[in-house]
């Protein structure tokens, strides 16, 4: 299977967040409903999705809205 340039970047991205929260010591746990997890596709998307609300949280510290500004930074123009 090939990745197409915006499969790259959208991995890129979410390495880069990975990294930033590494290198900044910030540990989280993500608690995810095994009702949701039906396929490793919608695993990878919803453990990405959720690594953007903690960018959003611990990087950029907003937390009034789950899905503003900061989410959408992390999450990229197509979204998670």
């Amino acid at each position: 299977m090939t990745q197409s340039a915006a499969q790259k970047a959208f991995l890129a991205g979410r390495v880069a967040l990975a990294q930033e929260l590494y290198a900044r010591k910030i540990a989280c746990r993500l608690e995810l409903s095994s009702k949701l997890l039906v396929s490793e596709a919608r695993l990878r998307t919803t453990l990405a999705h959720e690594m953007c609300h903690v960018g959003a949280w611990e990087l950029d510290k907003e937390w009034q809205a789950p899905h503003g500004p900061a989410f959408w930074r992390w999450a990229g123009p197509d979204g998670v």
